[in-house]
């Protein structure tokens, strides 16, 4: 058993305590608190075998080719119809991929208050996008950009999965990993807004 303590990770902020539990369960670890709010991250498997395995799942649930919603122009909206989720949620039953993915959506609410239309919205109740306000399939498919014109598109994925194989050795080590100036940005927010 080996203990990392992700002293780049701050326990007691919501991006720091998510990131903590995001690398506990893509890597099969268990995560503690120990001393003053910083994750500890404790794992049967070395580094090489957490980092590879964080970056394994997170492109395997992520990777727009891999991602269970299909990418048609109903869905690409942060509150799509019910004409368009009906099936999908009937799937959700038999398939934890895409049950996973319509939790990023309210699909227990309607937009329109009093006034409901025949076929109405969902309201927008992401738990975590990436990218402002963009739909799901995008906020997900903006973490693999593609490749840029003339280049190897396997060479640039290659390249994306060893970035993020140093950043995860880098949180693994007590560092942050490296800093992206770019117009992605973490939103957080939930669907219940009443206390209890």
């Amino acid at each position: 058993m080996t203990t990392w303590k992700l002293t780049a990770l701050d326990g007691g902020h919501p991006s720091g305590f998510l990131a903590a539990l995001g690398l506990a369960a893509l890597s099969g670890g268990k995560l503690s608190f120990p001393e003053s709010g910083t994750p500890a991250l404790t794992q049967e498997d070395g580094a090489d075998d957490v980092a590879g395995s964080v970056v394994e799942q997170l492109e395997s649930l992520t990777a727009p080719e891999n991602f269970p919603l299909p990418d048609v122009a109903p869905l690409r909206s942060t509150t799509p119809a019910w004409s368009a989720l009906a099936d999908l949620c009937a799937q959700s039953w038999d398939s934890p991929a895409v049950d996973d993915v319509l939790r990023t959506m309210d699909v227990g609410g309607t937009k329109g208050g009093a006034t409901v239309p025949a076929d109405p919205q969902v309201k927008s109740a992401a738990l975590m996008l990436i990218s402002g306000r963009s739909y799901v399939r995008k906020s997900c498919a903006d973490l693999w950009p593609p490749a840029k014109k003339g280049k190897d598109p396997a060479q640039h994925r290659a390249q994306q999965r060893q970035q993020l194989l140093d950043d995860v050795h880098a949180l693994l080590d007590g560092n942050a990993p490296r800093f992206i100036t770019d117009s992605m940005v973490l939103r957080f927010s939930v669907a219940e807004t009443s206390p209890g």
